[in-house]
């Protein structure tokens, strides 16, 4: 755990039941703003865990580089990893990755996806915001044709509708969100949540200390549940106050 006086994070990743893990993640914290991301290869693109690690590094270097960011900034940090791994491939690796940032800045925050990797956020015991998945069962969704909680379950959850690596990887979506003190913010790759519920992980945070402690709850459930054939799952945490 990485703690200053007002925000705390905390990151997990396992390959589950899969040879190679393709996810990467980050979080870091500086002068009470914190930036989280998590990416997750796509597996039978070839090479996912490159991907996702340029996706990643991309995130950080423009951390490192600036205090400030704005939607622009957020955006063409995302738009520069797209163009890393499209650079990046080959006539017989066309990696792709998902990517799921979060900037935390006072008393706002600014959250951008490509891809089924989620963004949550937790108030006073209810889900406050939640990303929208770029996938078919998403789709499916908007059609009337299953409910949210049917995706879990949906024959074609991992169909992507857009991801890094992809013309799609310049279409992200960027939410503006305010922030409380007690606001818990998790992103997680799809082998993470598809095996925890919503209220699972909001139990998780009622009472929890820090971000290691809410994360350490969630990671018990999601690895009572795991079985060999399990995806990689991968989380980064983040507790305001």
């Amino acid at each position: 755990m990485t703690e200053q006086s007002r925000i705390t994070v905390a990151t997990f990743t396992d390959r589950g039941g899969r040879e190679v893990n393709e996810d990467s993640v980050g979080a870091w914290i500086r002068d009470n703003t914190a930036f989280l991301a998590v990416a997750d290869g796509l597996g039978g693109c070839g090479n996912g865990e490159v991907a996702s690690g340029i996706a990643i590094a991309c995130m950080k270097e423009a951390y490192d580089a600036s205090m400030l960011f704005d939607e622009d900034r957020l955006e063409s940090t995302i738009r520069e990893a797209n163009g890393r791994i499209l650079r990046q491939q080959t006539q017989y690796k066309r990696m792709k990755s998902t990517i799921t940032a979060l900037w935390i800045y006072g008393n706002r925050a600014l959250a951008s996806h490509v891809g089924d990797t989620r963004i949550y956020q937790f108030r006073q015991g209810s889900v406050y915001y939640q990303s929208e998945d770029h996938s078919m069962s998403q789709l499916a969704v908007k059609l009337g044709e299953i409910t949210p909680s049917q995706i879990r379950g949906h024959e074609e959850r991992n169909v992507l509708l857009r991801a890094l690596g992809a013309d799609s990887g310049d279409k992200m979506d960027t939410d503006s969100l305010d922030v409380c003190r007690g606001d818990g913010f998790l992103l997680c790759s799809d082998g993470f949540w598809e095996l925890i519920l919503e209220e699972e992980m909001i139990d998780a945070l009622n009472g929890a200390d820090n971000a290691d402690q809410w994360l350490e709850r969630m990671v018990k459930i999601v690895e009572a549940r795991r079985d060999y054939q399990s995806d990689n799952n991968t989380a980064a945490v983040a507790i305001v106050g």
